[in-house]
C-alpha cells in the first residue's frame, strides 16, 4: 500500500542496512540505489574521467541544488545558480555540512527519522548509497549534486532550462573566464 512504512531494516544496494520510518523514505531508497550504481561505475572506471553525479527529485516549494564537498570545490552548484539567474529562473545553491549527516542514527543500521528535509535528506541518501565515502578526503572524490525541484508551484524555478543551458546547449560557463 502507498502509505506503508517499513519497520524492519532493508539492505540497500550499497550493503548498508537502512530502516525507513516514513513513506517518503521509499523514494529516497530507490534514489540511493541508483546513486550507488553510478558510484560503482566510477569505482570500476566505467564512467567518465571527471565524473559528476546529479540526482533530481520534486516535492519542495523551492528549487535548490545541494553539493557534496567535491562538487562544491568545483563550484558546480554556483555554476548552476548563475546559469539559472541568467535565464531568469533562479535557484538556490547549498553545500552539505557535517551537521547534515548527524540527523540520523548510524551504526549497524542507518535509521531515517520520521521527518527528514532539506540538506539532511540529501546527506541521508548519500550515506545510504555509500557515496559519502567519496568526499574531498578520499583518493577518488566524486562530485555529486542533488537538485530538489519545486513541484507545480507558480513562479518556481525551471531546473530543466538551467540543466539544458549547462549540459546540452553549453551556452556559457559563468565561472570560467575563458567564456568572457
Amino acid at each position: 500500500p502507498a502509505g506503508e512504512v517499513l519497520q524492519d531494516a532493508v539492505e540497500a544496494r550499497s550493503g548498508r542496512k537502512v530502516r525507513v520510518l516514513n513513506s517518503e523514505g521509499k523514494g529516497k531508497m530507490v534514489l540511493a540505489d541508483m546513486i550507488c550504481h553510478m558510484k560503482e561505475l566510477v569505482e570500476k572506471k566505467e564512467a567518465s574521467v571527471n565524473p559528476y553525479i546529479i540526482s533530481i527529485s520534486s516535492g519542495s516549494e523551492h528549487t535548490i541544488v545541494t553539493d557534496n564537498g567535491p562538487a562544491a570545490k568545483a563550484e558546480e552548484g554556483q555554476i548552476l545558480k548563475v546559469n539559472s539567474e541568467k535565464i531568469g529562473e533562479p535557484l538556490e545553491a547549498r553545500v552539505l555540512k557535517k551537521d547534515d549527516f548527524g540527523n540520523f542514527k548510524e551504526g549497524e543500521v542507518l535509521e531515517q527519522p520520521k521527518v527528514l528535509q532539506g540538506s539532511a535528506a540529501v546527506a541521508f541518501t548519500l550515506t545510504a548509497s555509500g557515496l559519502d565515502k567519496h568526499g574531498l578526503d578520499n583518493q577518488l572524490p566524486v562530485k555529486y549534486s542533488h537538485l530538489e525541484v519545486a513541484g507545480s508551484v507558480a513562479g518556481a524555478a525551471s531546473a530543466v532550462l538551467t540543466l539544458a543551458n549547462r549540459f546540452i546547449l553549453r551556452l556559457e560557463d559563468p565561472l570560467d573566464t575563458a567564456w568572457h
